[in-house]
């Protein structure tokens, strides 16, 4: 019973005690003078300290659950705890224990609730030195020893009152709400110093370089940086006494999160297609940086919200976006697939010039599709029998035949769509007076005429004599084209005259049209029928036989032979190197090879359709037709061909008697010391596998491939 009498006695000193400090508006006991957010409490509360524990004596008003609370002693989170056996919340005449880690003894003890929406400082007291305003009131002697044995040393024994000037004293407090958050952080500031006489002048020192005075008690001020700031507040009243305060690292601020977001517009298309991307990230402040990856390996990094990027490729794109704030943080944002890009359509058209004239009729063919990206390949079908495939807007081709011509173009854009143009009779052809024309073709079946599928015979001489009296007299020759025909023009016809046109045939060919003779001695040329046309021949190989020739004598391949192919789908970078100078094949050209003059020193290659020798001093190269060059070949390959046809043939002279072997069809017919004069006629590589080994020189010949025939003298 006296332990509850000296309880009461002691509860009955501290209530007396604090509601002097009320009444006198003593700083020691921090009650908000401001009106309080719905979800902070209100209560009043003394304190006391001894040595590094400080107690607080909860007076009245609202209670305080202990995860609602946080104290700091000197700015230090320092741990609390309900003195002895009480407990939680605190409330009305229950003591809080703060014990304060050090360094140094408590100056000051700050209350905060942590229960709202933010952090809210509800109480600050500073502790007075005994000596200002005298020793502290002591406390009863039957006060338990746990409780310390002086009471509230911020409580001066005096109440502030006017001097003998009439001025009363001036003390500064001051509390803020809220004190920690993301910038920009408006915080308000309310003076709750305590005076007498009126306040007249508030200095506010906010920590970040910002200094404010006014006569208002509440100002607001925006933090706009990261960082801890010490607030000082020096108050003034109206009769000139003064006093400031400052709590240090009262406000703390942060940097504010981000949050990555963009648009694009559009987000499908063809290529190229340029897409806007704009940034509609959010963030408490300025967003400084912004990285975009497009997805297609192009990344860029800028500071302006709106970007404008062209996707060439077609494809699917993930977009990345990386933005940074002012303040250093940092958030990303990735969107799959977000961009869609197609291949665009190829219209195809083209123009050719002249359209119609006589034959040999040389058009120049001009590409004029459109898409929205590079055509990159363009085949051309000129109706004639001939198509070429290239890469060059224009190409030129010369039409040797009489009729008239669909000519179709397929364009291929560079993404892989295409589009084909076909124009019926776009091209006209007619036979000028005085003209004989006709075709030389390998009449493949001997059959005496020309069948579907038999090719012309590029490169062979068609002679045209007139006839004078009982003789032929010789006019001019001309040379069949790549499709084997050929135009003999600027021929007498007034008055009528009568032609005689003769074949020049090539060693080892026989001829199957016409059938008596290699000639036409009567075609007539008049003023009523001016021109011939149909004028044709056709000669055919006998069988290829093997043949395998092996001799110490030293040979030549006649000049004038000839090889002949196409260029076919499966082939892929076939060229010739001539003189040094590349030359480049594409799919479906008709190339010949003409030996110039007797050559010596020459190799060939040849296996499974393939061509990776063919090497002589001098020959010249035809594509299409048309003179490709001429020189000395160094390189060849000709990864696919078809469509081979050859007059190449061997010259081995007689000489003294020399080892030899010479094998044809399976039957050897030398095979020792021999000295004749050995001649082969159309060199082919053998039917079985496409095999052909050729080398001649000075001292040796030696050949493994096929051949029509041979000659021995």
């Amino acid at each position: 019973m006296e332990t509850d009498a000296a309880v009461s006695e002691l509860v009955g000193t501290i209530l007396l005690i604090s509601l002097v400090v009320i009444a006198a508006s003593i700083v020691a006991v921090a009650i908000l003078s401001q009106p309080i957010p719905e979800d902070v409490p209100q209560l009043t509360a003394i304190a006391e300290n001894q040595s590094q524990t400080v107690y607080l004596l909860h007076t009245g008003g609202d209670s305080l659950k202990e995860n609602e609370i946080k104290t700091i002693v000197n700015g230090q989170n320092s741990p609390f705890s309900l003195e002895e056996d009480e407990n939680w919340p605190w409330s009305a005449g229950k003591l809080l224990r703060v014990d304060y880690p050090g360094p140094g003894m408590p100056e000051y003890v700050q209350l905060i609730y942590t229960g709202g929406s933010t952090q809210t400082l509800i109480l600050t007291t500073y502790f007075v030195p005994a000596d200002v305003f005298g020793a502290p009131p002591t406390i009863p002697p039957t006060l338990p020893t746990s409780i310390p044995t002086t009471i509230v040393t911020t409580l001066p024994t005096t109440i502030p009152t006017p001097d003998n000037g009439g001025c009363s004293d001036i003390i500064a407090n001051f509390n803020a709400n809220p004190i920690t958050g993301d910038i920009p952080l408006l915080v308000t500031f309310t003076d709750t110093s305590s005076s007498f006489d009126p306040i007249t002048n508030r200095t506010w020192n906010f920590g970040d370089g910002n200094v404010t005075i006014t006569s208002n008690p509440t100002i607001s001020h925006a933090y706009t940086s990261v960082g801890s700031y010490t607030v000082t507040l020096f108050v003034a009243n109206v009769c000139g006494n003064s006093n400031s305060t400052t709590i240090p690292n009262l406000i703390v601020t942060s940097c504010p999160p981000v949050t990555a977001n963009f648009t694009g517009s559009p987000t499908s298309g063809e290529i190229p297609l340029t897409v806007l991307f704009t940034d509609t990230s959010v963030s408490g402040v300025p967003i400084t940086s912004r990285t975009w990856n497009f997805g297609d390996g192009n990344i860029t990094t800028t500071n302006s919200t709106t970007i404008s990027h062209t996707y060439t490729s077609v494809g699917s794109y993930t977009v990345t976006l990386t933005v940074t704030n002012a303040c250093g943080n940092s958030n990303s944002t990735t969107i799959p697939n977000f961009i869609v890009t197609y291949c665009p359509p190829v219209t195809a058209s083209f123009t050719g010039s002249p359209t119609s004239g006589d034959i040999p009729l040389t058009v120049l063919f001009t590409d004029t599709s459109t898409s929205g990206v590079a055509i990159t390949s363009r085949t051309w079908n000129f109706g004639d029998g001939n198509v070429t495939t290239t890469s060059n807007p224009t190409i030129s081709h010369i039409y040797t035949t009489v009729g008239s011509f669909t000519v179709t173009l397929t364009a291929t854009n560079g993404c892989g769509q295409t589009g084909t143009k076909s124009t019926p009779a776009f091209i006209v052809t007619s036979l000028a007076c005085g003209t004989i024309t006709g075709t030389k073709y390998n009449d493949l079946n001997a059959n005496g005429q020309r069948d579907p599928g038999e090719p012309g015979l590029p490169g062979w001489t068609i002679e045209v004599y007139r006839k004078q009296g009982n003789n032929w007299i010789f006019v001019k020759n001309t040379t069949t084209t790549s499709d084997g025909t050929y135009i003999l023009a600027g021929l007498q016809y007034q008055p009528a005259q009568q032609y005689l046109v003769k074949e020049i045939i090539q060693p080892g060919w026989v001829r199957s049209q016409p059938v008596n003779a290699d000639y036409y001695n009567f075609i007539v040329l008049n003023p009523a029928q001016c021109s011939k046309t149909d004028i044709d021949f056709g000669n055919y190989l006998p069988p290829l036989r093997t043949t395998l020739m092996n001799t110490n004598r030293g040979g030549s391949i006649k000049g004038g032979g000839q090889v002949s192919f196409t260029i076919e789908e499966g082939s892929s970078s076939s060229n010739i190197q001539i003189g040094g100078m590349l030359y480049n094949f594409a799919v479906g050209d008709a190339v010949s090879l003409t030996v110039n003059g007797d050559s010596t020193n020459v190799e060939i290659d040849m296996n499974g359709n393939r061509i990776s020798r063919f090497s002589f001093p001098d020959v010249s190269v035809h594509r299409n037709g048309a003179f490709m060059a001429r020189g000395q070949v160094t390189d060849i390959w000709i990864s696919e061909y078809s469509n081979i046809a050859s007059s190449l043939s061997i010259v081995v002279p007689s000489m003294s008697p020399v080892w030899t072997r010479f094998v044809f069809d399976g039957n050897t017919l030398i095979d020792g010391q021999n000295g004749q004069r050995i001649e082969l006629f159309n060199l082919y590589p053998k039917a079985s596998n496409g095999f052909m080994r050729l080398e001649v020189t000075s001292s040796k010949t030696y050949y493994d491939g096929a051949a029509t025939s041979y000659l021995l003298t």
